[in-house]
């Protein structure tokens, strides 16, 4: 049986892949509609359930908690570079993550599913091996 491209991804490999798609997403974003829109969101959903997939059994949890952390990472990035509605400063950018959290909660709790749904897939006794 042959292998495919790349092995297991570490606890690390994980967090490296989650950020760098929420961030690549977020700047697409924020060149295209210059706030958090499709493209933050698809991506995120994507590489939950990639680094699901591919996670190492033993750094199971990195896919199930990282994640969220991804997620608010491209949010500072959009709130860092988008206009803030309200105001200037670090307490505006505070307040544009919250709201964007706020309006993109649900792709949160789904990414999140996704990667949880996957790996516990993965963890069934039943599996072949």
């Amino acid at each position: 049986m042959e292998r495919t491209a790349g092995g297991p991804l570490t606890a690390f490999g994980v967090s490296i892949v989650l950020t760098g798609a929420c961030l690549l997403g977020a700047g697409l974003d924020l060149l295209l509609v210059s706030t958090a829109a499709w493209a933050l969101t698809g991506l995120f959903l994507a590489a939950c359930g990639y680094t699901a997939a591919k996670v190492r059994r033993s750094d199971w949890y990195s896919a199930v908690v990282g994640p969220p952390l991804a997620f608010a990472c491209g949010l500072m990035l959009v709130a860092a570079f988008s206009p803030h509605d309200m105001g200037s400063g670090l307490m505006g950018a505070m307040a544009t993550i919250l709201e964007l959290l706020a309006i993109k909660a649900r792709a949160v709790f789904l990414g999140t599913a996704v990667a949880l749904a996957v790996t516990l897939a993965r963890r069934l006794p039943f599996r072949q091996r």
